[in-house]
């Protein structure tokens, strides 16, 4: 996980110097959440990479999500309704 979160940090710093243009394809959040993904480890092509609202789907299944049941720990990863308010 520091693998990643230094991957994010890097590109943040990068981006406040360097800005570039969004794109649905190629420049996303998503497919910049790919390319950190593979800071932690090597991870073949997968759909859920560049489709928003799946990422957890593939980190769920390769184990980095921890211990449970895909449900339960989106469940636990939920806003509380004091935090949306």
């Amino acid at each position: 996980m520091r693998a990643f979160l230094d991957a994010v940090l890097a590109d943040a710093d990068r981006l406040s110097r360097e800005p570039e243009w969004y794109h649905t394809l190629t420049g996303s959040c998503s497919t910049t959440l790919a390319a950190h993904i593979r800071a932690v480890g090597p991870v073949g092509w997968d759909w859920r990479m560049v489709v928003p609202g799946h990422a957890d789907e593939l980190a769920w299944e390769l184990g980095w999500l921890g211990e449970g049941d895909l449900d339960t720990l989106r469940e636990r990863a939920r806003a509380r309704a004091e935090a949306r308010n």
